[in-house]
């Protein structure tokens, strides 16, 4: 039976070669997955009409099937090959998000939490894109999304002794507190909640 793929909810998007991609980092993965030994190019798209909360006009991203290692015997429902889309900001403010296409793909941890259920957003990093970018390297996050399907397969991703990451949403920035805010007091905390929206 072939797999059904997810795609992205009410994107207007334009399928180009790689070489029409205009995103610096969209290149240069594209780039590098047609030299890798474990995944192959499938497509290329351009957002062409903004769609919050992330699909805004010029965002790109990339679909490829990777090949991963998976035991005989997985825990997780982990294919030997998944369908993944990488999605690239126009920007360059946010980590690119990294999506399992397949309609299939199982509910496990580390998955980062969307407006929408399908396709499955894979929690690849805990760093922010800050932290992430001096560094980035396009076959570095291709290995990096295999390791943690790999892992997912076989449970050990999400070792026992490590605790649950807290759960924050949409962090656009910092906020500190006083050492006597009181947590109480609803009316301030929903002034802040609201700033900026």
């Amino acid at each position: 039976m072939m797999d059904e793929y997810a795609i992205f909810p009410n994107i207007v998007d334009e399928t180009v070669p790689a070489s029409d991609l205009k995103l610096a980092n969209a290149k240069m993965f594209a780039e590098a997955l047609s030299s890798s030994g474990h995944s192959k190019l499938i497509s290329c798209h351009i957002i062409i009409s903004n769609q919050v909360p992330f699909f805004f006009k010029g965002t790109e991203f990339i679909i490829y099937d990777a090949d991963i290692d998976v035991g005989q015997w997985p825990l997780n429902d982990i294919r030997y090959v998944e369908r993944i889309a990488i999605l690239f900001f126009a920007n360059d403010n946010y980590t690119p998000l990294v999506f399992a296409l397949r309609n299939s793909f199982p509910e496990v941890l580390h998955r980062v939490s969307m407006p929408f259920e399908r396709p499955a957003c894979l929690c690849i990093y805990d760093q922010s894109w800050g932290h992430q970018k001096l560094s980035w390297r396009p076959i570095k996050l291709m290995e990096d999304i295999r390791n943690w399907l790999s892992k997912t397969a076989d449970g050990t991703l999400h070792p026992d002794d490590q605790p649950l990451e807290p759960l924050l949403l949409h962090v656009q920035g910092q906020i500190i507190l006083p050492f006597k805010f009181n947590l109480a007091n609803r009316f301030m905390l929903g002034l802040l909640a609201n700033i900026g929206t």
